[in-house]
C-alpha cells in the first residue's frame, strides 16, 4: 500500500509539471512521450530511497506516514484480553483492493466484448497489411493492434480518411500506450491524476493522427466535416483508438494551430526537481 501512495504522488507532482508548462503545445510526439514517461517514472520511482542532509518537509510528513502505515499494518498477537478491531489503514486497504478487483472485472468483461465483437463481420487486408473489419452496423470507427473495425456505409463513403486516420494509430502504437494506461488505472483507480492524464493522452493520440492525415495531403475541411459527423459516437473500449473521441472543438483548433517554438521542450526540465 505504501508503494502506491508514493507512485500516486509522484504521478500526481510530475503530471501537474505537464499540465501547467507542455499541455498547450504543439508537440504531440514530445507530449507523448512526456506522459507515457511519468506513467513509468511514477512506477519505478518509489523503488528507490533518496537520502538528504537536511530533511525536507515533504520528506518528514512521507517518512511519518510510512512508519505509521508499517506499524499499524504489522501483524500482531492478540490476545483474548486485548482484542484489536480493524484500523483505518487495514479498512483504506481492503477498499483499495476491492477497487483494483472491480478494476480488473471491468477490464476482462470489455476485452471479452471486444473480442467477441471483432470474430464477426467481413475481413479483408488494406495496403499496409492491417485487417480492416467490416460490420453492417453502424460502428463508430476504431483500431486496436493491426486491427480497424468501421460500419459498411463508412467504408464505402469516407474509407480514405477513416483508413489513413486509424492506420496512423497503428503505425505510432497508440494501443500500448493504451494498455498501459489501462494498468496504471487499475492500479491507480483513486487518483485523480492518472484520469486527467488518460484524457490528455488520448487527447494526444488524436492530435498526431489528425496531423498526420493533413500532412498527407488530405483536405483538412473535408476531413473536419468527417469529425463533425462522427462525433456522435461513444469510444467503446478503453484500449482501443477511436475516430470521434476527444473534444472536436480543441482537435480543429490544434490543426490550425502555429506550431509551438521546439525550445520550449526546455520546459521539460522543470519536472526534473
Amino acid at each position: 500500500m505504501l508503494y502506491v501512495i508514493k507512485a500516486a504522488i509522484t504521478l500526481a507532482l510530475l503530471y501537474s509539471c505537464f499540465f501547467l508548462f507542455l499541455s498547450k503545445e504543439t508537440f504531440h510526439r514530445f507530449n507523448r512521450c512526456m506522459l507515457v514517461g511519468i506513467m513509468l517514472v511514477s512506477l519505478v520511482m518509489p523503488m528507490f530511497h533518496f537520502t538528504t542532509e537536511h530533511p525536507t518537509t515533504l520528506n518528514e510528513e512521507v517518512y511519518q506516514m510510512q512508519n505509521y502505515i508499517q506499524h499499524d499494518t504489522a501483524p500482531i498477537i492478540v490476545t483474548a484480553q486485548q482484542p484489536r478491531g480493524i484500523t483505518w489503514i487495514q479498512a483504506l486497504t481492503w477498499i483499495y483492493m476491492a477497487g483494483v478487483v472491480l478494476m480488473l472485472i471491468l477490464t476482462l468483461v470489455q476485452a471479452t466484448s471486444l473480442i467477441r465483437f471483432m470474430c464477426s463481420g467481413v475481413r479483408h487486408t488494406d495496403s499496409q497489411g492491417n485487417t480492416v473489419i467490416l460490420h453492417n452496423n453502424d460502428v463508430p470507427p476504431f483500431s486496436i493492434f493491426r486491427y480497424i473495425v468501421m460500419s459498411v456505409k463508412d467504408y464505402e463513403s469516407s474509407r480514405q480518411y477513416i483508413l489513413t486516420h486509424e492506420q496512423e494509430h497503428i503505425r505510432l502504437g497508440h494501443t500500448y500506450d493504451l494498455l498501459l494506461l489501462q494498468g496504471m488505472k487499475t492500479l491507480m483507480w483513486f487518483n485523480p491524476f492518472i484520469w486527467f492524464l488518460s484524457r490528455d493522452l488520448k487527447a494526444v493520440h488524436e492530435y498526431e493522427a489528425d496531423q498526420a492525415v493533413i500532412n498527407q495531403g488530405i483536405d483538412a475541411k473535408s476531413y473536419q466535416q468527417l469529425l463533425v459527423m462522427k462525433v456522435v459516437g461513444n469510444r467503446l473500449q478503453p484500449f482501443t483508438n477511436n475516430l470521434n473521441h476527444g473534444s472536436l472543438k480543441k482537435r480543429i483548433v490544434m490543426m490550425y494551430q502555429k506550431p509551438s517554438n521546439r525550445w520550449l521542450m526546455l520546459k521539460a526540465l522543470c519536472a526534473i526537481p
